[in-house]
């Protein structure tokens, strides 16, 4: 008695999609970070340290 060929499906554990999961949201944390320090940053220089516009450039 012989058996026909088996197909064996991968198993997804959960570690994976809260490995993603985990990895998509700090990317994301990140990019809001840097969007919000780049706004911010010149803006506190411009109003607290009375910087000129070229100081900010720099």
């Amino acid at each position: 008695m012989t058996t026909g060929p088996q197909t064996v499906t991968p198993k997804r554990g959960s570690s994976s999609v809260s490995g993603f999961w985990y990895f998509w949201a700090a990317s994301g944390v990140s990019s809001l970070g840097a969007g919000i320090t780049a706004v911010a940053l010149p803006l506190t220089a411009l109003v607290a340290l009375d910087a000129s516009a070229f100081q900010v450039g720099l």
